[in-house]
């Protein structure tokens, strides 16, 4: 690692802009639950933000790491895994006007089989890519057949 006083100064502004909106987005915030020996958070969990989010589950040396719901201002919630801050793994999205997505994501973005039931129950069975949903009909065949040894 470069020195402070050895550090380019773009290198340094970049730090502290990354600092600053760190503390920006704990502004306000409050926490009740575990913390490690350095204070972070550690073990479960309640996390709320000044915009209304709120995240309670398993957190990992400050992290979101593990199982947890994540409540949005707009009323969806999101119920599963967690790694690195984002939704990782298997996971479930509830939507305020009450469609439900499962599917399995990968570093915040819907990715792989999955369904959507809307408001009244009806179910699809869908297949996500980078939050993106392709439908089979829509593929060129040679194309689709590729998809299975991508782990889709």
């Amino acid at each position: 690692m470069i020195p402070a006083a050895d550090a380019p100064k773009s290198r340094l502004d970049g730090l502290m802009a990354k600092a600053i909106l760190m503390k920006l987005y704990l502004a306000g915030s409050t926490y009740k639950g575990d913390v490690d020996s350095e204070g972070k958070y550690h073990g479960k969990g309640l996390l709320t933000f000044i915009d209304g989010t709120s995240y309670e589950g398993d957190f990992q040396h400050g992290v979101r790491e593990g199982h947890g719901i994540l409540n949005l201002p707009d009323g969806s919630v999101y119920k599963g895994g967690f790694k690195g801050e984002l939704q990782n793994g298997f996971g479930e999205l509830f939507m305020r006007d009450g469609t439900k997505i499962k599917t399995t994501w990968s570093y915040g973005r819907k990715n792989g089989n999955g369904t959507i039931t809307d408001p009244s129950g009806k179910v699809k069975e869908v297949i996500f890519y980078h939050d993106a949903e392709y439908k089979q009909a829509d593929q060129n065949p040679d194309c689709w057949n590729m998809l299975p040894t991508l782990g889709l």
